[in-house]
């Protein structure tokens, strides 16, 4: 598996919001992949809306000064996402993406280009090998006092939910404690407890960087943030 995380910005509607591609697999011609983002303001006027995109690397193409690119399509192709990145790294630790969509407006280049960079990669054998069948993606919103208010919430457990587990957390802060605005957050962590819930649910706790702890309760493939 392979995460990468970055900013997007698509004039009016993502400014400066986070982005975050998933691999489960590889970066091979008809793998899959999900990219997620929020809009500060989509089309119809409502703001902080998620996007989960599921989609599939449309091609691979290796070219002689050791660069590869990919395309994907996603939202009904109405965008198409063209990637970049250096093939010596493995995996590779930045993409360039470009994201293009149709058809451009008259008013409007419709290109946005932004960076990632790789949060996060299980221990693979080759550019073109990895494989995560166990994980889990779990998407939705987390309020915390004025520090974050109605931003996506991403958990990813890259191999299973299982104690001592690998587990992401990730989100952003609007204001955090140093008093930077849209400052990043990523917990790489790991599964203190796993215990069955009500209902059929799971109930995951997590402790972060010594001090923090979470309580996650999954049901349904529906995150809930105790």
């Amino acid at each position: 598996m392979l995460v990468y995380r970055g900013k997007i910005n698509w004039y009016e509607y993502a400014v400066d919001e986070p982005y975050t591609l998933v691999l489960p697999n590889d970066w091979t011609s008809g793998a899959p992949l999900q990219a997620i983002w929020q809009w500060t303001v989509d089309g119809q006027g409502v703001k902080k809306v998620n996007v989960v995109t599921v989609s599939t690397i449309k091609q691979v193409a290796l070219s002689d000064t050791s660069t590869a690119a990919s395309s994907w399509p996603s939202e009904a192709a109405y965008y198409t996402f063209e990637t970049s990145f250096s093939s010596s790294a493995v995996p590779p630790k930045t993409i360039d993406i470009t994201m293009i969509n149709h058809p451009a407006t008259a008013d409007r280049n419709g290109k946005s280009t932004f960076s990632l960079e790789l949060a996060y990669s299980l221990p693979s054998p080759g550019l073109f090998h990895t494989s995560t069948p166990g994980y889990s993606i779990f998407v939705g919103k987390i309020t915390w006092g004025e520090f974050t208010v109605n931003n996506p919430l991403i958990v990813i457990v890259p191999d299973g939910v299982k104690q001592g587990g690998d587990i992401l957390i990730l989100f952003q802060w609007d204001n955090c404690s140093a008093g930077k605005s849209k400052g990043p957050v990523d917990y790489k962590e790991h599964i203190q407890y796993v215990n069955s819930g009500e209902g059929g649910s799971t109930e995951i706790t997590v402790k972060v960087q010594n001090w923090l702890h979470y309580g996650l309760t999954l049901i349904h493939s529906i995150l809930k943030l105790g």
